[in-house]
């Protein structure tokens, strides 16, 4: 991958993060989705990081944005991962031990979590095998990869927004099956789908996750 493109990447996604948190900061919501939204789906999140993660566990949030999730997870040994400074400065308030890298290249030794998430991530990266890859290296033998990204999403829209990277790819059951169980051969131990409606938008989701050989 060219230097040119991951520089042209990480300058869209600043613009990105400043421009979310500005409008946080101005109105106190989000400016791409109802509050309401995103509340529902971090609750799903949150409700599956907490079946299958024991209380107190080492748990890194990859692409971790403004903390959403993170919030949510006092009782475990929280970290957060991103690209945007502006993101991480918000995270570290919440006392979340953070580190400013892309998802392709994590700053962690191996094996060094006992769940990794990745919530609306894996469509907006570049290299997708790469962010995987890097996920699963980090995670402990037998820990969990609870990953969320759009079902099935409409990618039209995205070829005319004003940002050069947004979602960047589709995915559906099958992908998800596919990519986890063939190429990266974990054991993916739960997978639904979901609809939050509020407001007049819908957003569709779907949760898998997948457990690293032991």
């Amino acid at each position: 991958m060219s230097a040119t493109i991951e520089t042209a990447y990480a300058a869209n996604y600043a613009r990105i993060a400043s421009e979310h948190m500005q409008h946080i900061r101005n109105t106190g919501r989000n400016p791409w989705q109802p509050v309401a939204c995103v509340i529902g789906m971090t609750a799903i999140t949150g409700g599956v990081v907490r079946h299958f993660v024991p209380l107190g566990s080492d748990l890194l949030d990859v692409g971790c944005g403004p903390g959403d999730l993170l919030r949510t997870l006092p009782d475990y040994n929280r970290h957060g991962v991103d690209l945007s400074t502006e993101y991480l400065r918000a995270v570290e308030e919440m006392g979340v031990e953070v580190a400013c890298a892309n998802a392709e290249n994590l700053p962690y030794a191996d094996e060094s979590f006992d769940a990794v998430v990745c919530a609306d991530v894996l469509e907006h990266v570049l290299d997708l095998h790469a962010t995987v890859s890097e996920a699963l290296r980090v995670l402990r033998p037998g820990g969990h990869l609870i990953v969320r990204v759009p079902l099935e999403d409409d990618l039209s829209p995205y070829l005319k927004s004003q940002y050069e990277f947004v979602h960047l790819r589709r995915f559906d059951e099958p992908t998800l099956q596919l990519m986890f169980g063939r190429i990266f051969t974990t054991t993916v131990v739960l997978m639904f789908g979901f609809d939050v409606r509020t407001e007049g938008t819908l957003a569709r989701e779907i949760v898998c996750v997948v457990r690293k050989p032991a």
